[in-house]
Parts: C-alpha cells; sequence; structure tokens
C-alpha cells in the first residue's frame, strides 16, 4: 500500500511538470486586429539626427560623378562637386507612422576646370526630405531598412562662375547622388534567441519606435516609455521576460536526477531582479519546491547579464527535499539565454557597414523601471 501511494504521488507530480510543459510550449494565438506590444525599441531624436545626417552624407560623399557644362563660348567646363551635412532637423511621423521629414543645410564645393582656367566653386543648399522605414519578414526574422523617400525642397545658394550660372547643375548632382542612395539596415530582429510573431513601426509618439509581440504565451503589453536620456531605448515587459524564460527552461529539458527548473515570474528594479523560480524532481516520490531568488543586473563588455544573489524558499508540495537554486540556475542555461534573447532586440546588434555608412551600438545602461527590463545606450554613425 506505501508503495502505491508513492507510485501515485510521483505520477502526479509528473503530470502536473508535463501540464506545465504543455502550456508553456504552446504556440500563442495568431495576430488579430491591433495588438499592444510586449517590446518596444525607441530610437530618440538624437539618435535619429545622428542616423539621418551620417545617411545623407554618406549619400552625398560617395557620389563621385563629375559635371559638364555647356556654355556659348564652346570651351568645355568641367566642375566636380562635393558636399556634407552641417546642420539637421527632424519631424518624426511626417507623411506616415514610419516617416522622418528631415530638414538640413549642406555646405559644399565644387572644382571647375575651363579651358587653362580653374577654381573652387563654393556653394550651399537647403534641403527638405523624407526618410522612410520599412520591415521585411524572412522566415522567423524581420529586417527593418531605411530607404530616402523623396526630396520635397531643394534650394541653392552661391553657386555661380562668371558667366556662368551653376545653380540647375549642382541641384541636379545633389537629386542624383541622393536618389541613388541605397536602403541601410537598421538591424535584423527575431529568431531562435529572440522569438517574435509580429513586428511593426510607429512615429506617433514622437521619436521611432519598433513594436514588437513574443511568440511565447504567457507575456502581456509593456507600457510605452516616458523621456529618452540614450540615443535609443529597449523595453520588454516583466511578464514576457519570465515567459520567455519559461519556454527556455522547458526547452532546455530535465537536469540530472530528473530535476527541472521553471522560472514563473520576473521583475526589475532599478539593478536588482527577482525571480520565482519553482525547482521540480521527477524521480522517486517527486516533489516541488518554490524560491524567491534575488539577483543584480550588470553589463558584461556590451552584454546583459543576470546573476542571482540569494534565495529563499516558499511553497512546496508534501515531502518536497531541499535544492539549491543558485547552483541549478548556473548549471542551467536559462539567465544566459534569456540575456541573449533581449541583447538580440538591440539595433544593429554589431557595428556595420552599408553602402558606405558605418553604424556602431553601444550599450551604456540597463535597469528595471516600471513594468519593464529596459536597456539604453549610444548609437553612432557615419559616413566611410
Amino acid at each position: 500500500m506505501h508503495l502505491l501511494l508513492l507510485l501515485a504521488c510521483a505520477s502526479n507530480i509528473r503530470e502536473l511538470y508535463e501540464a506545465e510543459k504543455a502550456q508553456v510550449m504552446a504556440t500563442p494565438p495568431a495576430v488579430q486586429g491591433d495588438w499592444s506590444p510586449e517590446l518596444r525599441l525607441r530610437l530618440s531624436n538624437k539618435g535619429l539626427v545622428e542616423l539621418s545626417s551620417a545617411v545623407l552624407q554618406s549619400g552625398l560623399l560617395g557620389w563621385e560623378e563629375a559635371i559638364d557644362i555647356k556654355n556659348p563660348l564652346g570651351v568645355k567646363v568641367t566642375v566636380r562637386p562635393h558636399a556634407t551635412v552641417k546642420r539637421l532637423s527632424l519631424d518624426v511621423g511626417k507623411g506616415c507612422a514610419s516617416c522622418l521629414g528631415v530638414e538640413a543645410s549642406l555646405k559644399g564645393g565644387a572644382s571647375w576646370s575651363a579651358g587653362p582656367l580653374s577654381g573652387e566653386l563654393p556653394f550651399s543648399a537647403d534641403l527638405g526630405a523624407r526618410l522612410k522605414f520599412e520591415t521585411e519578414r524572412l522566415g522567423s526574422t524581420w529586417v527593418v531598412r531605411g530607404k530616402l523617400l523623396d526630396i520635397t525642397r531643394l534650394n541653392l545658394s552661391d553657386g555661380q562662375i562668371t558667366g556662368l550660372d551653376m545653380a540647375v547643375p549642382l541641384k541636379g548632382w545633389i537629386d542624383d547622388a541622393l536618389e541613388d542612395m541605397k536602403p541601410f539596415e537598421l538591424g535584423t530582429f527575431g529568431g531562435d534567441e529572440l522569438p517574435l510573431r509580429a513586428l511593426r513601426l510607429d512615429g506617433s509618439g514622437g521619436v521611432l519606435e519598433i513594436q514588437a509581440l513574443t511568440n511565447v504565451p504567457g507575456g502581456a503589453p509593456v507600457q510605452a516609455g516616458g523621456p529618452m536620456s540614450t540615443d535609443w531605448e529597449v523595453a520588454i515587459g516583466h511578464q514576457a521576460a519570465a515567459a520567455m524564460m519559461r519556454r527556455i527552461a522547458f526547452e532546455e529539458g530535465l537536469l540530472e536526477h530528473e530535476i527541472g527548473i521553471d522560472p514563473r515570474s520576473f521583475s526589475a528594479n532599478g539593478a536588482d531582479f527577482t525571480l520565482g523560480l519553482r525547482i521540480w524532481r521527477l524521480s522517486g516520490a517527486g516533489w516541488w519546491r518554490d524560491y524567491t531568488v534575488k539577483g543584480q543586473m550588470g553589463l558584461q563588455g556590451q552584454e546583459l547579464v543576470l546573476t542571482g544573489k540569494d534565495a529563499i524558499e516558499g511553497e512546496k508540495s508534501r515531502g518536497a527535499g531541499l535544492a539549491d537554486p543558485l547552483a541549478l540556475l548556473f548549471e542551467s542555461v536559462i539567465l544566459k539565454e534569456v540575456s541573449k534573447g533581449v541583447n538580440q532586440a538591440l539595433p544593429a546588434q554589431t557595428a556595420t557597414r552599408v553602402e558606405g555608412l558605418v553604424l556602431a551600438v553601444k550599450t551604456t545602461t540597463v535597469q528595471g523601471r516600471g513594468d519593464a527590463l529596459v536597456l539604453g545606450g549610444n548609437l553612432t554613425a557615419s559616413a566611410r
């Protein structure tokens, strides 16, 4: 009789574990209509100015076409212009939710030759243009690209050689240089480390925001952030982070002695985090025991690191034994893998070069704020 009771208890614990596993591994409902994001990546106005200025400058610096000017005297006049961006301002959401209205001042010069004569012609221009960001889904990932949508205004000052008005050719040169710009990638999001089921762009809040839904059940919407102090910011809701941890834990499977790790809740405040953890043991009579793990978040190089520091015992099943949750966390890959997932949400995860543009991202801050785990940092964009 005693043996039958033990077998019944063990069977019950295993059934509970398998039921939890089935729930965690289930496919979330299909996305329908409007939805609230579980992850938000925002680019501040300062970061967008840095990026847009470099994009325009990359197009201008990379354009090396010379202009041949016809004139009444029949002397061949060749002009080789060059220009840089000196001032730029943005209007996020101008014309569409993912568009940037750009107002820029250009400063340039043109080396010219006409027979035996030559010189340098200074010019300046005021430019109005629109950049647009778009998404493309490639399997389990989304690529976010930006491109020049149109030039809305171009006014030129100076730009005149004695007897020759250079305004029209110089305007044509700037038009051609910018219109020849290829799309540039802001980053690739999703994949195995950050499973997503939906992604979109939104500029209605005055900043460009990439919004996403995770492809794991149990997440919840994350609130919109307040004023930004960094060039970019990634916020993932506490519930979504916990849901990702649970999925990783059950995908990893059981450790030695049929021990299962089950992160059931997560929250962060400043540099501190709290993890609700259940330890399952399926061998023998079987049992589970809950722990509250407290720890700290930090950055190692450019990556988020979660380190457990202390554990407090909580509820337990009948006959539950003791376990070392910190050692088990260290043995498992949960904290490391969820850190990888959050890092995967950063823009252009490493420095990239696209058509003469160098985009480098640096993570400088990590904190728990409100209902979210938040990373922020600097964006440096420059023309190669």
